[in-house]
């Protein structure tokens, strides 16, 4: 392995944690479609929850743990069942909330790379937290503060306006 045993310990918890945030992601997605909100609840969890499970996050985690001879492992996932039928806000408040500690668990990782002289993985998730991770935030920020300006349907009809930081994915 090219890495340490410490770092890749991380890079095992980050993967789960991403797979994670897909998991918490489709929740609040299955809750908007479930408020009728179904434009909103359609984007979202094209542009927004499908990108954890993706190149951009898990998948390009996995593919840069086998160059540096390290085997990914897929862990298991905890249960969302969280009940957002009575509001929006709180189903961003809450992406914003996963979205931040993401970046910390980054923040982290690239602390113990550093740490234990793993300097291409420091590089790799100091990339991610420039690029990827930061974009991810910066879009549940916009929408958390959307939620706070807007009623429920007009952001279900103007939600592409408010999403300004991911692509949106038809």
């Amino acid at each position: 392995m090219n890495i340490s045993a410490s770092t890749y310990s991380k890079c095992n918890e980050l993967l789960g944690a991403f797979f994670d945030m897909n998991a918490v992601c489709d929740n609040v997605a299955y809750n908007l479609n479930f408020k009728e909100l179904n434009h909103m609840g359609d984007i979202f969890h094209k542009s927004y929850a499908h990108l954890w499970p993706g190149a951009s996050f898990a998948d390009g985690l996995s593919d840069e743990m086998l160059l540096w001879n390290a085997r990914p492992i897929r862990k298991g996932i905890p249960d969302h069942t969280e009940d957002y039928s009575g509001d929006v806000k709180t189903m961003f408040d809450a992406i914003l909330a996963a979205s931040l500690s993401l970046r910390a668990k980054v923040s982290e990782l690239i602390d113990v790379a550093d740490a234990n002289n793993d300097y291409e993985a420091r590089i790799f998730f100091e990339n991610l937290l420039q690029g990827s991770i930061t974009k991810a935030v910066k879009q549940a920020y916009e929408w958390q503060d959307a939620t706070k300006k807007l009623s429920e349907s007009d952001l279900n009809i103007h939600f592409e306006k408010y999403t300004h930081f991911i692509s949106i994915v038809d």
